[in-house]
C-alpha cells in the first residue's frame, strides 16, 4: 500500500525589513533575509490554466502551491519571491541566488519565482506563481 504525504515539499520565502533613517538623516537598507513558511504541495499547471489577480489582471501561472489552512496570518504580498523545496533546507536564512540556482540544478528546488496572488481558504490556503 502506498501512503501519499499531503504536504510533502517545503515553502519559502524572502523578506525585506524597511529601511531606516539614522540621527543624521541617512537610510540604510536592511538585508534580504529567506524564512520558512510551513510545509506544502505543487502542483503544475499542465493545461494552461489562466487566473485573475487582485488588481484585475488575468495571469496564466506556472504552479499552484497549496498549504495547511492555519499556515499563514496573512497572505504573502503580491511580488514576493518564493522557492519550494524538495528537502528542509538547514541554512535557508544566509542562503545565496548562486546556492539557489545549483539546488535547482540538483532538482532540490522545484520552483524559484514571484507570487501572483494569495488565498487564505477555508480548507486550506493557496499560493499561485
Amino acid at each position: 500500500m502506498v501512503i501519499l504525504e499531503q504536504y510533502p515539499h517545503f515553502l519559502y520565502f524572502q523578506s525585506q525589513e524597511e529601511s531606516e533613517q539614522d540621527e543624521h538623516g541617512t537610510w540604510t537598507t536592511k538585508p534580504q533575509t529567506w524564512n520558512y513558511l510551513c510545509r506544502c504541495r505543487i502542483e503544475r499547471n499542465g493545461q494552461a490554466q489562466k487566473i485573475t489577480t487582485a488588481d484585475g489582471k488575468v495571469f496564466q501561472f506556472t504552479a499552484t502551491i497549496y498549504m495547511p489552512r492555519n499556515s499563514a496570518e496573512k497572505p504573502l504580498m503580491i511580488g514576493t519571491r518564493i522557492f519550494v523545496s524538495l528537502l528542509k533546507i538547514l541554512d535557508f536564512e544566509t542562503i545565496t541566488d548562486t546556492e539557489i540556482k545549483n539546488l535547482i540544478a540538483n532538482g532540490v528546488i522545484l520552483i524559484d519565482k514571484l507570487n501572483a496572488t494569495f488565498e487564505i481558504g477555508r480548507l486550506h490556503n493557496r499560493l499561485w506563481v
